[in-house]
């Protein structure tokens, strides 16, 4: 006797979109299964063939939303932080039953990171990938704007632990090696107070870096790598579709716009004649304040790729400083824009955004 897995996910699979499993049994008289994970068990019956189907989406997202960071710190020692809220491996009991109290069982495991993919997008099983936008799975394109937090996730699917250098074909130096486990690692180029440059791990000049990626000396990805030197603006971070964070500095200058609402009117009474009444028979209780900044900044047809998904972020923060190397801190904010248009005959398109910050701290009375 035994179960035949007929459909099942990829070695790595985006956590929010469809993820079925198919089996079938051979054991005489099976009418119903299981499926179990991390104490979570779901019951299903086959259909009329006798093959079983389970889509394993839903589990999977409630348990990476349940240990979800929001990626508010900074490694205190180098440049690397182990982040595992963005992939997982998770085992699945898959156990199939008859009338007679018989069963038999097997165990499968999978792999999800914290992406999600549209129609025509290509899900990449090479075993060190980056968390960003590619068309191949090897060649990536990232802006890197000095003087502020930016990392890159590292994705590693080998089991073991390894060396992870960075070349830059422009220099030919190459970095100190960052150890890398099994799972995602944030790779911090840039601490917001000091970044690779200035201490001298790799020299990152104000030009397009093309970046080598090796682990225990085996090349493994390209990053074209822009850098922009230090300058003011409104730092912005979000979460992206391909499962890690992206960055853009907009604009120094910016419309501010603050707005208020009255909470409520209640009624008073101050005994006084029309004529002595100068305070009028109602009063509001206070204001409720609100504050949205509108942003624009101009990108190439590279850039396109990492900034239109801001919209759709379930998660964007502002960095409190404007001005680089200066420290800050993120505050969680709205987009509140619903679209952006890009044309792609031209070789740049400015971008503009509105930003909608937490509702302001007022009084009453």
């Amino acid at each position: 006797m035994a179960i035949t897995i007929l459909n099942q996910p990829q070695p790595i699979n985006p956590t929010y979109n469809d993820t079925y499993i198919s089996f079938s049994s051979d054991l005489v008289g099976n009418n119903q299964a299981k499926i179990k994970i991390q104490g979570f068990e779901f019951s299903i019956i086959p259909n009329l063939q006798g093959v079983y189907h389970f889509n394993l989406k839903e589990i999977v997202k409630g348990l990476f939303e349940s240990s979800f960071q929001d990626g508010d710190f900074l490694p205190s020692i180098g440049y690397k932080i182990s982040d595992l809220t963005l992939f997982k491996t998770f085992d699945f009991e898959v156990s199939v039953y008859n009338d007679e109290g018989d069963e038999e069982n097997i165990q499968v495991e999978y792999s999800f990171n914290k992406s999600v993919k549209q129609f025509g997008e290509d899900v990449f099983q090479n075993d060190v990938q980056l968390l960003n936008h590619t068309l191949n799975g090897y060649d990536y394109n990232l802006t890197y704007f000095e003087g502020y937090p930016f990392d890159i996730t590292v994705q590693n699917l080998n089991d073991n632990s390894g060396d992870l250098t960075f070349k830059n074909k422009n220099s030919n130096q190459v970095s100190e090696a960052i150890s890398i486990d099994n799972g995602t690692t944030r790779i911090y180029l840039d601490k917001g107070v000091d970044n690779w440059s200035i201490t001298g791990f790799l020299n990152i000049p104000d030009l397009l870096n093309k970046l080598e990626l090796y682990v225990d000396d085996s090349f493994k990805v390209n990053l074209n790598l822009k850098k922009v030197t230090s300058k003011c603006g409104v730092y912005l971070k979000w979460f992206n579709k391909d499962g890690s964070y992206s960055y853009r500095l907009f604009d120094e200058f910016f419309k501010d716009e603050t707005s208020a609402n009255s909470l409520d009117e209640v009624g008073v009474n101050s005994f006084q004649n029309i004529n002595s009444n100068s305070t009028g028979n109602l009063k509001i209780l206070g204001k409720e304040g609100a504050r949205e900044l509108q942003l624009k900044t101009r990108v190439n047809q590279t850039e396109v790729y990492q900034i239109k998904d801001i919209i759709t972020s379930p998660q964007v923060q502002m960095y409190s400083s404007n001005k680089p190397f200066t420290g800050g801190k993120w505050l969680n904010v709205t987009v509140s824009t619903r679209g952006i248009n890009i044309s792609n005959k031209k070789a740049s398109n400015e971008v503009a955004i509105t930003v909608v910050l937490p509702q302001l701290n007022t009084q009453t009375l």
